[in-house]
């Protein structure tokens, strides 16, 4: 295995882990088992735990972020674009590959929580823009806050995953969409 193979391992073994166990419950002994990897290319490749999971979050973020993207693109409908968001496939009882990380103690290290934030700010911008172009071509009414509103739908979706993981029911993540969607074609003119 090369050296950049073996990186692309470690890291995808770090993905994968951090979605299934977290942060906390991942370890180097892990990693280089998933991934085949022995210690050493481990750390040639990252300096430490933190390190790997901050690689492993940019990636995870730029994955997520180009499947935002498509969502979002400007070419579509703005409030198909939300309704496309709110629709999107998703495994509830496994949680928000970024977002379920925010209960993990290694939240408060900026380094680590950087890429969570910065996917919720991508996501929350993309609501935004679309509910901003909705209102501009009528279809919303123009007094309604476009901030409050996309704050609202993100938050239905991360809670959705909360419900779903809480109940150990993927029901409850489909009703909280249902009623996110029901809520968007009320506000439509």
């Amino acid at each position: 295995m090369s050296n950049g193979t073996k990186r692309d391992a470690i890291l995808r073994a770090a993905k994968e882990l951090l979605w299934e166990q977290g942060f906390s419950a991942m370890s180097p002994r892990d990693v280089m088992e998933r991934s085949g990897a022995g210690q050493g290319s481990l750390y040639h490749h990252f300096s430490g735990k933190m390190d790997l999971a901050c690689a492993a979050l940019a990636e995870m973020a730029a994955e997520e972020s180009a499947a935002m993207d498509r969502i979002f693109d400007p070419s579509v409908k703005p409030l198909v674009r939300i309704t496309n968001y709110l629709s999107r496939e998703r495994d509830a009882l496994r949680g928000c590959r970024l977002a379920r990380l925010v209960n993990e103690a290694a939240i408060e290290q900026r380094q680590f929580r950087q890429a969570v934030a910065d996917f919720l700010t991508r996501i929350e911008d993309g609501l935004v823009n679309a509910l901003r172009e909705a209102k501009m071509e009528g279809a919303l009414d123009p007094a309604l806050d476009e901030r409050a509103l996309a704050a609202m739908f993100l938050a239905v979706v991360e809670g959705g995953f909360v419900l779903a993981r809480a109940h150990w029911d993927p029901e409850r993540m489909r009703r909280a969409l249902d009623g996110a969607r029901q809520v968007l074609q009320r506000l439509e003119r």
